[in-house]
């Protein structure tokens, strides 16, 4: 896969613990640098999901019918239509 190259310039005790960060979890600088921006990316998609859930549980569910009911209505659309010979 291709990459890009982004310069990134941290101060001394930034660039410190990033390196500690990625020391510790056996990792290069690089590939520290790309899995924090994936975390941050999946959280902001993680609240977004969260907010669409929220609107959909204050939508205004409407009532409709009994399965019976539907079936009946489903039954009547189906009659009204023209049929084929």
């Amino acid at each position: 896969m291709e990459k890009e190259r982004l310069e990134v310039r941290l101060e001394p005790e930034r660039h410190a613990r990033l390196r500690r960060l990625a020391a510790a979890r056996h990792q290069t600088l690089s590939d520290m640098v790309r899995e924090l921006i994936d975390d941050a990316y999946n959280e902001l998609e993680r609240a977004d999901r969260l907010a669409a859930a929220r609107r959909l549980g204050q939508m205004e569910v409407l009532d409709v019918g009994t399965p019976e009911q539907l079936n009946a209505e489903i039954e009547t659309m189906y009659d009204d239509l023209p049929h084929l010979p």
